[in-house]
């Protein structure tokens, strides 16, 4: 019976350390995906920046040539 209890033991001290590895392996990769959605992000507005000054040239060339 206490060679069982040992196994058990042994057996829920290496299913904790398995389940502690993958939550932390799934920490760096949450942290990993939110770092590339912030590098989205400040690509797209920098994409929208550059949008509108590309509008703002066409429009003040247009004025230019009604003119």
């Amino acid at each position: 019976m206490s060679q069982a209890i040992k196994d058990t033991t042994k057996k829920f001290e290496d299913a904790k350390k398995e389940a502690d590895r993958a939550s932390a392996n799934a920490g760096k990769a949450f942290d990993a995906a939110k770092k590339r959605n912030e590098e989205m992000i400040n690509t797209n507005d920098a994409m929208k920046e550059t949008l509108n000054k590309w509008k703002d040239r066409q429009q003040t060339d247009n004025k230019r040539q009604r003119n």
